[in-house]
């Protein structure tokens, strides 16, 4: 078995606190998607992979001198969470990039920092481990470790003059720690800050070491003197309040970039600690970077990401929007029959229409507040159809997006779609299990058919428009004639039904469900001819080569495999998502698999050559 080949991947994780790093060359930038940490190049619109993790990651690091990135993950209950310490100059070049991998915390790693020579790391753990660690990059072992507080702590910044001092933050504490040369052990003093008592959230410390800026989640932005004569570092001043909390702080100059839960930026003056400018984003700001530059970059919890620059005598902030995703689960994708230059997404809010090759959105259809669960383009390729949370059956012109008919109580929940060849008919599954057939220039219901008693997850149409079947949860796939909208056949099997598909010739069917089964069918008789260990977890989606060669297969077990259809052998698997895999679809020009997630991630994969897997008969049908 052979690895698949990730060609880009589409997406930022935006929740990540700081996930987003502008490199200090100016020539890259770097963030997570779920397991992925991606270096992409701001120019060129290349992409570098660092895999690894084996879970979503939680925070993200670079050294001072942008050589070595630190990164920390979420595990499951029990277990220890990694710290992986990567060379960017090896990821670049191909190399294998891991330096270390650090493991100490227990279910997650909740912030890393380096020292200001880089020798040094720091790992704070969640709030089922809160410690703290200091580790010699040297070695790649702990030099000292401790309790990060009574209470959970949040985040850690690392003084910029001294290798083994740093701040720590969280929940009613804020702590400025040393390592004792004597003992090797982690001390730490409480800064003063009277009877104010608040939840940190983000740190910075100034290149001299003399003032703290941190961030808190009621929206104070706090200037701490970390040099004093009792050496207790004490509270200085205070911001105005900013909404929903300050997510994020970065030294800008003498001023500060404070990105806030309300979606706002603003540049304060770092002496009078006065808002100098502001603008809004769409989306809390998690991450604000710098990199030396005139230009900075943003990232917001909606997944986009702004490179931004500041016109200091007007006080006023121009962003070039640099891209979008999804930020939530994605439900369906789709290509247009012969034209594999786009493809379509769904989720939350909207659908999407991707670029295949640059990787751009080119058009986004928003319905706010609902969240659409399956999509279908007809043959002509001039109609979106899509199936809503709110229980319509929608349809787009594809070109500008507008709304071209609209099917009122189609279903409870409209869970899957599909339109046949000629345009004509409309097949639609909702989540109470009834199918039902419409005629998309009238909205007029042709049939409504209740035979499934669960929700209706795929439905698959025959080539000549006679015949399509619907797999449901109710361990049933039923094929139903779409002339007079009876039923033809079923079959049965202990699973719930998540996907089914048509071998291009028609003479067999082939399903994946919660049993981590591929059964194939016979489309005649509806009896089952072979089942073959698919997966470790539930199936959820398949797509077949137009030749039969080769067929694919996604789940819940976060995999991308490809099968030999006639063997039902496992050729090639791709490893990329940290979320579990909704939907698979290869390109109509056979080069590429789209695969979507559940962390709203698109990945684009190298299509394996299906015709090296031709059979004999194939083979020998093909020459005559």
């Amino acid at each position: 078995m052979e690895k698949l080949n990730l060609e880009s991947i589409v997406g930022f994780s935006g929740k990540v606190p700081s996930g987003l790093i502008a490199h200090p060359d100016g020539e890259y930038i770097i963030y997570a998607l779920g397991s992925t940490i991606l270096m992409k190049s701001t120019e060129a619109n290349t992409q570098v992979f660092l895999r690894g993790h084996t879970n979503s990651v939680t925070c993200l690091a670079l050294s001072n001198d942008g050589r070595y990135l630190a990164s920390g993950q979420v595990t499951h209950q029990g277990f220890k969470a990694d710290v992986i310490v990567w060379d960017l100059e090896k990821a670049n070049v191909g190399e294998d990039a891991i330096v270390f991998r650090l493991k100490m915390h227990k279910v997650k790693v909740q912030a890393v920092a380096f020292s200001a020579s880089g020798k040094n790391l720091v790992s704070l753990g969640g709030s089922d481990d809160n410690t703290i660690a200091l580790w010699n990059l040297e070695t790649g072992k702990v030099i000292s470790s401790a309790a990060a507080a009574t209470d959970s702590a949040l985040t850690v910044a690392c003084t910029n003059n001294n290798d083994f001092s740093f701040v720590s933050g969280g929940y009613y504490h804020l702590r400025l720690w040393n390592l004792d040369d004597e003992t090797r052990k982690l001390n730490y003093v409480e800064c003063n800050l009277g009877q104010l008592r608040r939840i940190i959230q983000c740190l910075n410390i100034s290149p001299d070491d003399k003032f703290l800026y941190a961030g808190t989640a009621t929206g104070d932005l706090f200037k701490i003197q970390l040099i004093t004569h009792s050496g207790i570092p004490v509270f200085n001043r205070a911001s105005e309040l900013f909404g929903k909390g300050v997510q994020s702080v970065e030294l800008y100059g003498d001023n500060l970039l404070v990105g806030n839960g309300d979606g706002t930026l603003a540049l304060v003056n770092g002496k009078s600690f006065k808002t100098m400018a502001r603008t809004k984003f769409d989306g809390s700001l998690t991450s604000v970077s710098t990199n030396g530059s005139s230009a900075f970059y943003v990232g917001t919890e909606k997944s986009n990401i702004h490179k931004v620059k500041i016109d200091m005598k007007k006080k006023v902030f121009n962003d070039e929007l640099l891209s979008t995703c999804h930020y939530s689960g994605i439900n369906d994708v789709a290509f247009g029959k012969d034209f594999s230059k786009v493809f379509l997404t769904c989720s939350k809010n909207d659908i999407r229409i991707w670029d295949r090759k640059n990787l751009i959105e080119l058009l986004r259809i928003e319905k706010p507040g609902l969240e659409c669960r399956a999509i279908a383009l007809n043959d002509d390729g001039n109609m979106i159809v899509s199936g809503w949370s709110d229980g319509k059956i929608r349809g787009f012109a594809p070109e500008s997006g507008k709304q071209l008919f609209e099917i009122h109580d189609a279903h409870e929940d409209v869970t899957a779609v599909a339109i046949t060849k000629d345009s004509k008919k409309i097949v639609s599954g909702g989540s109470k299990g009834r199918v039902r057939m419409w005629d998309p220039k009238t909205g007029k219901m042709l049939a409504s058919l209740k035979e499934h008693a669960g929700k209706v997850n795929s439905i698959a149409i025959t080539k000549d428009d006679s015949e399509c079947i619907t797999a449901a949860d109710d361990q049933c796939c039923i094929i139903w004639d779409l002339v007079r909208y009876t039923r033809n056949n079923a079959f049965f099997a202990s699973t719930m039904f998540r996907s089914v598909i048509y071998f291009p010739d028609e003479s067999q069917i082939m399903t994946g469900g919660s049993d981590r089964k591929l059964t194939y069918w016979d489309a005649t008789s509806a009896s089952a001819i072979r089942i073959v260990e698919g997966s470790r977890d539930e199936i959820n989606a398949l797509d077949i080569s137009k030749d039969g060669n080769l067929f694919v297969s996604c789940g819940e077990d976060k995999r991308v495999k490809v099968w030999v259809y006639d063997e039902g052998r496992e050729v090639f698997e791709g490893h990329g998502h940290s979320g579990g895999v909704k939907k698979v679809k290869i390109s109509p020009d056979q080069r590429s698999l789209v695969s979507v997630d559940d962390e709203g991630g698109i990945l684009v994969w190298s299509m394996p050559d299906s015709s090296q897997y031709a059979t004999e008969e194939d083979y020998e049908i093909e020459t005559k």
